[in-house]
């Protein structure tokens, strides 16, 4: 007998002391800044030259719950859109149809919420997925809020 389809739900908002302007900058181009300025957490991103919207993550050391995913991004005016399509989340997490959302800032806080399906025998490893997920989003949203936004920009600049 197939399991039930059950769907999960979560989300962080983190306040930030960065310029809107300057921080969703830093989120729109996160192939670059990322593994510059959250390197613990992120060791690369990688685009694929094929397809512009499809990029692979590696994380970095201090993410212990994840190594690699593929996403498919789409940037919107206010809002990213993502989709992971393989790696960690759904071999490790028996996760189906991840999608994430992270907003524009507003009045200083910056959201990052997601959606995703899992079998209803796995709730468990959903529980598992949501605190590691919780995890990672409120690190790199805190450490982004950290970089040098200076230094982010001549980064972005040398290598554009």
């Amino acid at each position: 007998m197939a399991s039930k389809t059950e769907t999960g739900t979560g989300g962080v908002t983190v306040t930030i002391k960065s310029s809107p302007e300057v921080y969703w900058m830093e989120l729109q181009n996160s192939t670059i800044i990322y593994p510059f300025a959250i390197p613990e957490l992120y060791t690369s991103i990688t685009p694929n030259p094929k397809n512009p919207n499809e990029r692979t993550i590696t994380y970095g050391p201090n993410s212990p719950n994840f190594k690699t995913s593929t996403e498919i991004t789409d940037n919107k005016e206010k809002a990213i859109v993502y989709r992971v399509t393989a790696g960690d989340i759904p071999s490790k997490y028996h996760v189906l149809d991840f999608k994430a959302v992270i907003f524009y800032p507003k009045d200083n806080n910056v959201a990052w919420t997601w959606t995703y399906n899992y079998a209803s025998d796995q709730k468990q490893s959903a529980s598992k997925f949501e605190a590691a997920m919780e995890d990672i989003a409120k690190r790199t949203l805190q450490k982004l809020d950290q970089v040098d936004s200076n230094t982010a920009l001549s980064k972005l600049a040398i290598l554009n």
